[in-house]
């Protein structure tokens, strides 16, 4: 259980819906589209927090750890098209740390182009499939900024880009947690 410590599972009505990393006893860091939508009209808006709880210090996505809920969710301000996606998390208690629940350590330099990364997260095994009960882990590969324009036609320095074999990478549930 304490291979990843920092990972948790954000849930909203208290069903597991994408990853997030704790930061400090106060804040958990995940992706913005996983707690808020577009209108109509393309403005974000951020759902209440009272819909959401995180489960730490667990692996498994159904029992275990502590269940938190949240007291204010932050955005980034510009945040949209896959730009900026980063929300912070309040939660209404501090957490308590132990050998299961832990700070994710903060990178204090960019991933270098080859480094083999480790994400995590309770996303489907595969397109369409269901959410796994145990945490998994996945080993991908930062690609540089030219290769991802080459692949998915994005090209930013607030971007991340990972290789990954063909039917092995993060999927859906995977999204807003740790690397």
């Amino acid at each position: 259980p304490g291979q990843f410590p920092y990972q948790v599972s954000l849930r909203r009505n208290g069903s597991h819906i994408c990853g997030g990393s704790i930061i400090s006893k106060n804040f958990i860091l995940t992706a913005a589209h996983c707690v808020g939508t577009f209108d109509s009209q393309g403005n974000y808006f951020t759902y209440d927090p009272k819909i959401f709880t995180v489960r730490v210090g667990s692996t498994d996505r159904f029992q275990g750890g502590v269940v938190m809920r949240i007291a204010e969710i932050i955005t980034h301000e510009n945040y949209g098209n896959f730009l900026n996606d980063v929300a912070l998390l309040r939660l209404e208690e501090p957490i308590i740390f132990s050998d299961n629940i832990q700070p994710i350590p903060l990178a204090t330099s960019e991933v270098p182009v080859g480094e083999k990364v480790i994400i995590s997260g309770w996303g489907r095994i595969k397109q369409g499939g269901d959410l796994p009960q145990k945490l998994q882990w996945n080993q991908l590969t930062a690609i540089s900024r030219n290769e991802c324009k080459e692949q998915i036609d994005m090209d930013s320095d607030s971007l991340i880009c990972l290789a990954h074999k063909s039917n092995n990478g993060a999927c859906n549930g995977d999204t807003g947690g740790p690397l």
